[in-house]
């Protein structure tokens, strides 16, 4: 039963695969596949069941690797960060660090951020050789990077308060960006933000849909890309 959605789940990526990459499908193909053996190799020194309390984790990456990297490199190709190389990137919340992988292998400069303590997830991005900050996220509190990058990308946010009563709201959002957009964005820069669904199945409330609205587009329901044009700041505080 496992091993069938499995397969479902990966027929679908690469369905979506060919629906975004078209004519260029079997380049896609071919750069996945090296993809997926670099990081097999790199991967080969982190044993299946290490000695440690979270074989969880470990067991579910290197089961459903091969999904994760095909998640991975749909994302990239939804960006185009296939196509624009040289862009300076900030991945919050990476986990294994698949995505800025994918983004590095065409060219683009990306370094990663996520929590301390993680076993598998600072052996992976180690493995793959990323630059990766420790920071909790929290929305009063300055990342702990002095640079400006092209893109900052979040997905499957959880340090939102994902599911919990400490959810953010306008406030808390309006906080979080004016200092990510003023500190470590670039002119013209975009953040891109994928929401995980809520207690509700809903990726935010209505009133925090109408304040993104005011300032980005919506990429799907629930996802948002925001462009820093020099209007964008006055925008967020008059809306929050």
């Amino acid at each position: 039963m496992i091993m069938t959605a499995l397969l479902k789940s990966r027929l679908l990526n690469f369905l979506k695969i060919l629906s975004i990459s078209k004519l260029s499908f079997l380049k896609i193909c071919f750069d996945y596949l090296s993809i997926k053996k670099d990081i097999a190799n790199k991967h080969n020194f982190i044993k299946i069941i290490p000695n440690t309390n979270d074989t969880e984790t470990y067991e579910k990456y290197f089961f459903l690797r091969n999904n994760f990297i095909q998640h991975s490199l749909i994302r990239t190709l939804e960006l185009d960060l296939h196509k624009e190389s040289k862009l300076s990137i900030l991945d919050i919340g990476t986990g294994a660090g698949y995505f800025p992988y994918i983004c590095n292998f065409y060219g683009n400069s990306v370094e990663c951020l996520d929590i301390a303590g993680n076993e598998f997830y600072d052996l992976s991005t180690d493995a793959l050789s990323l630059k990766k900050y420790h920071h909790e996220i929290m929305f009063s509190k300055k990342l702990p990077i002095d640079k400006k990058y092209d893109l900052i990308c979040a997905y499957m946010i959880c340090f939102n308060g994902h599911k919990t009563k400490a959810l953010w709201g306008i406030h808390e959002w309006s906080v979080f960006l004016k200092q990510i957009i003023q500190k470590n964005l670039k002119d013209e820069g975009k953040i891109f933000l994928s929401f995980n669904l809520e207690d509700d199945d809903l990726p935010f409330s209505n009133d925090l849909k109408k304040f993104f609205n005011s300032f980005s587009k919506s990429f799907s329901e629930n996802e948002i890309l925001i462009t820093n044009n020099k209007d964008l700041i006055k925008i967020i505080e008059k809306n929050c």
